[in-house]
Parts: C-alpha cells; sequence; structure tokens
C-alpha cells in the first residue's frame, strides 16, 4: 500500500523521494522510481548508483524481471499493465498526439471550471515563487539585508530585460547607505549614479553634465569610491529612446529622491494600494529631449510610461512581496501580490489568444500570468499527466 508517494525528484536519482509504502506488514520510508519495464533498471545502470540504493518501491508497466539490490533482496514492484482501464490509455495516448498549441484543445470545452481555477492558482504560484528566487539569492548574498536588497531588486527592475544586471551592478558601486545621504538632492544621486555607470567624463560640455561631473568627483574623493563601470557593460543596440539606459538611471534618482526607505515602500499596505502612483516618476528636465549626454531625441516622454510603471509591478513588486511570504510566512504578502496583479489588466500574446479561443476568460494579469505558465511549464512540454485538467479529462469517461 503507497501511504504517500513523497516529493518528485527534477533532479538526479529515484523519480520521488521522501515515500512511505507499507509492504508485508511493514512500513517502509524511501524513494520510489518509475520506468516501462522493469529491466529498464539495469539498462539505466542504476544497480551501480548509490542514488538508488534506498529505493523501496519500483512502478513498472511490464514487470519483465526481477531487480535485485545489492544485499540480494528484491525490490518490491508494482505493476500497471492491464490495471489501468482501456479508455484512459486511448484518451492520454490521444491528446500526447495532438498537434494543437494546447494538446487537450479538442477536449477543453469539458473540464470543470472549478478545476481550471484551481490549476491556475497552482501555476501562478508557480511562477511567482520562480521569479522571487533570484531576489531571496541576493537576500542571502546580502545577509538578510532587505533594505539594501530592495534597493539592487528596484535597479533591477528600472533596468528591464535589457540592462537588468547593468543595473544590479550599478546598485552595487552605488550602494544605498550612500544614497540616503543624499535623497534631498537628485543631482548629487544623479551625479553618484550616473558616475559609477561610466557615464561622466572629465571634458563634459554642456551645463547639465559638467555640474554632474564636477558633483561627482567631489563625492568620489569624500567618500573614496572605488571604480566605477564602463559604458560597454551598458546596452544601447536595438533600444527604444524611452528605455535608454540614462533617461532609466535619471528616473531611478528621481524614485530614490522621492522614495528613499524602499523596504517600506514595497510592504507598506497604504503604498501597495497606490503603488502606480508612486512609479510615476519622470527623469530630470534635459532628459525630456535627450537620450545621453549631447545626444538630443524627437521622444519626449521622460516620465515611465503606463506599460513600463505596470511591467514594474508585475515583475518587481509582486515577486518582493511573494518572497516575503516565502521567507516570513505571513499570507497577507501573497494576498497583497495577487490582489494587484487583479488589478492590471492582461498581457497580450499569441498564447493568451488561444486561451481566450477555448473560452477561457483572460480579463486581468493574475489570469495572463497563470497561463502563460500553464503553457511554458505544462502545454509546451505535454506534462499532462502533471496538470490536474490534463488528468481530468483523462480519467473523464468518453461522451
Amino acid at each position: 500500500m503507497i501511504i504517500n508517494i513523497g516529493t518528485h525528484n527534477h533532479h538526479e536519482g529515484p523519480d520521488f523521494k521522501g515515500a512511505h509504502i507499507q509492504f508485508n506488514g511493514l512500513d517502509w520510508h524511501g524513494s520510489i522510481e518509475i520506468h516501462r519495464k522493469a529491466s529498464d533498471w539495469y539498462s539505466h545502470r542504476h544497480e551501480v548508483d548509490s542514488n538508488y540504493d534506498n529505493v523501496i518501491l519500483h512502478v513498472v508497466w511490464e514487470y519483465d524481471r526481477d531487480v535485485i539490490r545489492n544485499d540480494e533482496s528484491i525490490i518490491p514492484a508494482l505493476e500497471l499493465k492491464g490495471k489501468i482501464k482501456p479508455g484512459i490509455i486511448r484518451r492520454y495516448k490521444a491528446i500526447i498526439a495532438s498537434k494543437t498549441t494546447i494538446p487537450c484543445e479538442e477536449l477543453f470545452r469539458n473540464v470543470r471550471p472549478i478545476t481550471k481555477l484551481s490549476m491556475l492558482e497552482k501555476v501562478l504560484v508557480q511562477r511567482l515563487q520562480l521569479k522571487s528566487g533570484t531576489l531571496l539569492e541576493i537576500l542571502k548574498s546580502k545577509r538578510r539585508n532587505w533594505e539594501e536588497t530592495a534597493y539592487q531588486w528596484l535597479g533591477m527592475g528600472f533596468g528591464f530585460k535589457t540592462n537588468a544586471k547593468a543595473f544590479q551592478e550599478l546598485t552595487k558601486k552605488a550602494p544605498l547607505k550612500l544614497i540616503q545621504k543624499h535623497t534631498s538632492s537628485q543631482l548629487q544621486i544623479e551625479a553618484l549614479l550616473f558616475g559609477q555607470a561610466g557615464f561622466l567624463l572629465e571634458d563634459c560640455k554642456l551645463p547639465y553634465s559638467m555640474s554632474l561631473y564636477k558633483e561627482y568627483e567631489f563625492l568620489r574623493a569624500k567618500y573614496q569610491l572605488g571604480g566605477s563601470m564602463y559604458r560597454a557593460q551598458w546596452t544601447f543596440g536595438s533600444v527604444r529612446p524611452a528605455n535608454y539606459p540614462l533617461r532609466r538611471i535619471s528616473q531611478f534618482a528621481s524614485f530614490l529622491t522621492q522614495e528613499p526607505n524602499i523596504f517600506s515602500f514595497f510592504t507598506q499596505r497604504e503604498n501597495i494600494k497606490n503603488i502606480d502612483a508612486f512609479l510615476n516618476v519622470k527623469a530630470s528636465d534635459y532628459w525630456t529631449n535627450h537620450i545621453d549626454f549631447e545626444k538630443s531625441s524627437i521622444d519626449r516622454k521622460s516620465a515611465l510610461s503606463k506599460t513600463a510603471i505596470e511591467n514594474l509591478i508585475i515583475n518587481v513588486t509582486v515577486p518582493f512581496l511573494v518572497a516575503l511570504w516565502q521567507d516570513r510566512r505571513e499570507e497577507h504578502y501573497l494576498q497583497s501580490a495577487q490582489e494587484l496583479l487583479m488589478q492590471l489588466g492582461p498581457e497580450k500574446n499569441n498564447i493568451l489568444s488561444t486561451w481566450k479561443s477555448l473560452g477561457w476568460n483572460v480579463s486581468n494579469a493574475y489570469d495572463s500570468q497563470g497561463l502563460i505558465q500553464l503553457y511554458n511549464n505544462y502545454c509546451k512540454d505535454k506534462r499532462c499527466l502533471d496538470c490536474s485538467i490534463g488528468l481530468e479529462l483523462i480519467r473523464t469517461k468518453d461522451n
């Protein structure tokens, strides 16, 4: 009797670890391995791999031979052949053989709403935990300093996909404890950020860049700052004017002047309710018609766009709240993250269009983020047996 199958192992070793079975009146704790044929144990050379020494159950479709441990005892086996109804096998093969974008498209209308909603919530939490994983790694490297972690995480957000790594390096070169000493002056914060980013040169000619350079030289000497970044570390090619790194740095400086206590910004409930207003920051006036020092632009948008703000909420604020939930196990953080997603409109792409054509109402970012995860981690690889929607369709009797 299988009491607990344990947890699915995605690394080297048996398929499930931490299992609990009862066999011959005894309780067994260990791992479960799954094969098509019992002889696959030897084909895969498990008999010489110590990772498989604690296997307590061998689940196979066909039991074509005994599998013997090093102590010459036979590993208990469960043969599935003849125990699964033909209709289940037929439906599974039909779904797996499907050539449609979503393998179960032809049967999707038969799925109960409660099954779809429960799977959506499951995959959404998986996606949020995946996104927050990087943040938790930063927290560990910062010796659990949440304030410094929040600063670095927000900086990466202002870099968006193109310059996230460069912004992360910038937050290391210009640490938060230094920035917080100058929150009363956006010019000084910009000087520190632009200087440490490697954008300020001694031969600056314009009044704005000259003032930044002089301020940076003073602050660099005062704080004995280490080496700055190089311009080559930043990405400019194929970048839209609104997303040019210098504009983003100025917007980041504007935010830091307005909200220097970043951890509180992320965690105070009143802030979360009005987070789009707090993120509605503008670059300095110079960047209204420039994208680089001494390089003008006809694009006159110096503020974060609505799309950029929503991107920061989805990819920065929400994962931060989820990381707090994972770390502290306080449910209100996860609830706040989910509520934020429900307040935002859905993304638009071909995958979401497919879900809509199947009758799934994609009304907000909660839906779209979950459905993107469902497709990427289940449908694309045809992991139908790991999906509650697929399992329901496979188990349901033919109409």
